[in-house]
């Protein structure tokens, strides 16, 4: 019986060659859009989530201090809340803080050169982050590798690009910012980090040397990101409930020195001061908005968008096969009618014709994982990433090949099974077109809603192509032609010869020199107008 439907399958198959091959082609590009949405969706699901522990390890935000009416989480704070996070909760296993100190000018004199880079990836971190944090070591040990202040541990790419294949452990690297020069001495080398986290760094700096113990009071010196690990079993709910008491207790001291106000007179001017766990899980697709310190978020919304753009690609898949196969039911007709009165049963029939969904879903696939590695680099270089399409490493990505596959087969084979195979031999045989209408207003509901979808993300694709084309073109209130910013010239003792020294380059028309350039203006205050009654406006300047 398998050895007839397949011979069966075939003879069909070359009888209808351009219905075979549109009904393939659409069933492959389908899939191809589908594989290429989940590996994305499940890269960005994915994040941080191969630590150990991972379940049990929170960043503690708090509420949004420097702007006015902003109820928005903030990851950024001060030194003050580990400790106080040490001091309050003893279900803590592991408290760790990571700063971010800036750019550096990073050099190494080695034996025949001198090696020169701009370094923007360089984090801070005690020495508790890679107790916490699982980066495997290639060298040095994860324990002590940030215990000394002068200490730093790199990245394989980094040490490489530094030392080439010379063991870096024990070498120095000197670290210029601005006009201040340091030396470290490299500790430990890590694996390149995976695109799936949250820390994104090339070199971890040891915490010891910034100095935290001065600052061991401030709540308002946010510039760490600070991370708990809770031993097992911890009741959060308990947690959370000591959250809300600490900064009451322990910010008082910032507030005075820093605002010249009590933590009462702060709280009744209508403004709060609040602590929240977030899962290191969540972190790159938060539920709500956080202003994140370290790195940028994926936006959640954006992944169910692509998840629902996924389902609709099947549905119009599948009823494009449903159509094109009802469409040929006047050539099919004679076939059922023969092989019922030989005695298939109807039963079988549906099977048959459900077989043959499944057959061309399956070759379908098949096709589509050598589509999808042919077009992943060029789907790569458009969202940044470097993801993989590991067909023997990957038992999640089987699983739901065959999920697709089945669920696929079963959307495009049921109706035309059904539809097919409830003929009589006698209409059948002598080629009657039986008027259907159930089976015909099925028809048409399905053509409507195939071509209603396709309209939809037709008008969808035009109104996000309008938005950035409009973004790319609108008139940001100066020339951008011809307009050249250089960076660093803050660490230039003399800044003002160097501009004047630009000028007289020739094709130069004019020079400026500022703290920063748009639109990243960090630097900014809380101001109050004349006559406001007292409103603050926060204003970045430069």
């Amino acid at each position: 019986m398998k050895f007839n439907y397949l011979r069966l399958f075939l003879r069909n198959l070359r009888r209808q060659k351009l219905f075979a091959a549109i009904n393939l082609l659409g069933l492959t590009v389908s899939m191809v859009s589908t594989i290429l949405i989940y590996i994305y969706v499940r890269h960005e699901f994915s994040y941080d989530s191969f630590h150990a522990h991972a379940d049990r390890i929170f960043r503690v935000n708090q509420t949004f201090i420097w702007g006015e009416n902003d109820n928005h989480q903030f990851a950024s704070t001060g030194p003050g809340v580990a400790y106080a996070l040490r001091e309050e909760l003893p279900e803590a296993e592991l408290i760790t803080s990571v700063h971010t100190p800036g750019s550096y000018l990073v050099s190494y004199q080695g034996v025949n050169a001198e090696v020169v880079n701009e370094e923007t990836r360089v984090l801070a971190a005690d020495t508790n982050f890679f107790r916490m944090f699982n980066f495997p070591f290639v060298e040095g040990d994860p324990q002590s590798a940030l215990r000394q202040a002068q200490g730093i541990v790199l990245t394989a790419s980094s040490a490489r690009k530094y030392f080439g294949d010379v063991n870096p452990m024990g070498k120095l690297l000197r670290f210029t910012q601005r006009e201040k020069e340091e030396t470290f001495e490299v500790t430990g080398v890590i694996k390149d980090l995976p695109s799936n986290t949250y820390f994104q760094f090339d070199m971890m700096m040891s915490l010891r040397g910034f100095g935290l113990e001065r600052r061991s009071w401030s709540w308002v010196w946010t510039q760490l990101e600070t991370y708990i690990r809770f031993a097992p079993g911890t009741d959060l709910d308990n947690t959370k409930a000591k959250l809300a008491v600490i900064p009451r207790k322990h910010a008082e001291v910032s507030l005075q020195r820093a605002m010249n106000v009590s933590y009462e007179e702060y709280i009744k001017s209508g403004k709060k001061w609040e602590l929240f766990l977030q899962p290191v899980t969540r972190i790159h697709l938060p539920d709500e908005l956080v202003y994140n310190r370290l790195n940028d978020s994926g936006n959640l919304m954006v992944m169910y968008a692509l998840i629902g753009a996924a389902i609709f690609i099947i549905l119009l898949s599948c009823i494009n096969f449903v159509n094109l196969t009802t469409a040929q039911f006047t050539r099919r007709i004679g076939e059922v009618g023969i092989r019922k009165v030989l005695g298939i049963s109807k039963m079988q029939l549906g099977i048959d014709h459900w077989l043959e969904a499944l057959t061309f879903c399956s070759c379908a696939l098949l096709l589509s994982f050598g589509i999808t590695e042919m077009v992943l680099p060029g789907f790569n270089l458009l969202i940044g990433k470097p993801l993989t399409l590991s067909l023997f490493g990957d038992n999640n990505l089987w699983l739901a090949a065959l999920a697709l596959v089945l669920g696929m087969s079963i959307l495009s084979g049921s109706y035309p099974a059904y539809y097919l195979s409830s003929f009589h031999p006698v209409e059948a045989l002598r080629g009657l077109k039986r008027k259907n209408r159930e089976g015909w207003s099925l028809r048409n509901i399905l053509v409507v809603f195939q071509f209603s979808i396709s309209l939809f993300l037709l008008i969808a694709t035009a109104v996000v192509f309008d938005q950035l084309n409009y973004v790319s073109r609108v008139d940001l209130g100066f020339d951008r032609e011809n307009l050249l910013v250089i960076k660093h010239v803050e660490n230039i003792r003399s800044g003002d010869d160097f501009t004047k020294a630009a000028a007289q380059m020739a094709g130069v028309l004019s020079t400026s020199r500022s703290t920063s350039s748009p639109p990243l203006i960090y630097g900014g205050d809380s101001f109050t107008a004349e006559g406001t009654n007292g409103v603050t406006l926060p204003i970045n300047y430069t």
